[in-house]
């Protein structure tokens, strides 16, 4: 039978789980479990552990199994500030901030972001500009290729990847006046407000 401080300990670490990321409650939560095996001197079986462990797999937020929540690329570098719009909740940007699809990338006044998607497409945003990341898809081995960026506002340096050399014509720019299939390799927009 646990004593009194060995269950202010199982409290402080369900404490600590509920506080972290939903990236990290899954490996936490491991932890958790094993400090408190060892507190109970061996108590807890592998069937309570693998059920504890598919329960919190349950509260883990549904984009991290998803198929649709694979990175798409990331910011390559920053000046000024810059934000991410996902799910509708607002995340600063910084250097190395993944980037999914449906992601609402906003730069500050001032501001300036680089961004490598993972074909190696290259897009810049100068300052007050934002760019919605609506469709992407780089699966050569399944001749799956698309690539939907919505500029809203700003300016913009586009220079293709590997989607527009291997499928051409399966990149679209929508702006508010036009959608621009692309099919070289250089682009350069600025869209006034």
């Amino acid at each position: 039978m646990p004593n009194s401080s060995t269950k202010s300990s199982i409290y402080s670490a369900k404490n600590n789980l509920v506080k972290l990321q939903p990236t990290q409650k899954i490996s936490q939560f491991l932890l958790s479990v094993s400090t408190i095996k060892v507190m109970l001197g061996d108590q807890l079986t592998m069937k309570t552990i693998t059920s504890a462990f598919l329960i919190a797999l349950l509260f883990a937020e549904p984009s991290l199994a998803s198929p649709s929540s694979d990175k798409i690329g990331h910011i390559q570098n920053l000046q000024g500030t810059a934000s991410i719009l996902r799910d509708g909740r607002v995340s600063a940007g910084v250097v190395g901030s993944a980037l999914y699809r449906g992601d609402l990338v906003r730069t500050g006044k001032p501001g300036a972001v680089g961004i490598v998607l993972t074909d190696d497409t290259s897009i810049s945003l100068g300052s007050g500009s934002e760019l919605s990341l609506n469709d992407y898809a780089f699966e050569p081995k399944e001749s799956k290729f698309a690539l939907g960026l919505r500029m809203i506002k700003g300016t913009f340096s586009y220079i293709s990847g590997q989607i527009v050399k291997l499928a051409p014509g399966s990149a679209q720019l929508h702006t508010p006046d036009a959608t621009i299939a692309v099919r070289g390799t250089k682009l350069l927009i600025e869209i006034k407000e």
